[in-house]
This record gives C-alpha cells, sequence and structure tokens, in this order.
C-alpha cells in the first residue's frame, strides 16, 4: 500500500500493478475484486466507490459496478448491488447475485 492505494506485487516482492486501488482482494481464478472510488472514514474503511475485477496485468476486464463483493470460487463470485455503508463502514443490504468470470449473471440479484 502506497499513499492509502492498493497495488500487486509478485512472489519476490516487485510491485506488478501500480498502487491505484482503494480496496483490494487476492487474485482467485486469475482475477482480483477492486474498489474504485469513495472516501476513507475514521475506521479505515473505504466508503462511496464501486467494486470491479481486474485481470493479472490490471486491466479492468469486470467494470466496477457492485457495491460489495466476494473472490471468485469454482467460476462464481458473489456480487452485490444496492448495498449501503453501515456501522464502522460495512455495507449492509443491497441484492445479492452471481456472476461469472465474464461479469455476466448467472443468478440474478434479489434479496
Amino acid at each position: 500500500m502506497l499513499d492509502n492505494k492498493f497495488s500487486f506485487i509478485d512472489t519476490i516482492g516487485q510491485v506488478i500493478i501500480e498502487p491505484q486501488f482503494n480496496n483490494a482482494f487476492s487474485f482467485s481464478e486469475g482475477l482480483a475484486a477492486v474498489k474504485i472510488g469513495g472516501v476513507k472514514n475514521k475506521f479505515g474503511v473505504t466508503e462511496g466507490g464501486k467494486y470491479g475485477y481486474i485481470d493479472n496485468t490490471g486491466k479492468i476486464v469486470i467494470p466496477a459496478q457492485f457495491d460489495d463483493v466476494q473472490s471468485f470460487s469454482q467460476g462464481l463470485a458473489k456480487v452485490n448491488i444496492g448495498a449501503i455503508p453501515g456501522e464502522y463502514g460495512i455495507p449492509e443490504g443491497g441484492k445479492w447475485g452471481y456472476i461469472n468470470t465474464t461479469g455476466k449473471y448467472v443468478w440474478q440479484p434479489s434479496e
């Protein structure tokens, strides 16, 4: 992390994707969830902004459009639209669905 932005390093510590994200998950199945935009609150949690997914070159392959996300597992990722920051900035509410690695919904968001 540099200037409160997340980056990615390789196994020997070399930066491979420059610091630019407000939050980032580890790579899973070739993709990593990243948060673009938003502001850090007093607890250090980024409020606002949206999550999308990047490939291992840093290219955004699934646009930042989700309010909360999980990593890919068995080709699917759980994503949320409509969540709002709750206590300590942790997202609450919204609707959850599942996308595949191309960003297409395989389960439409529902409550």
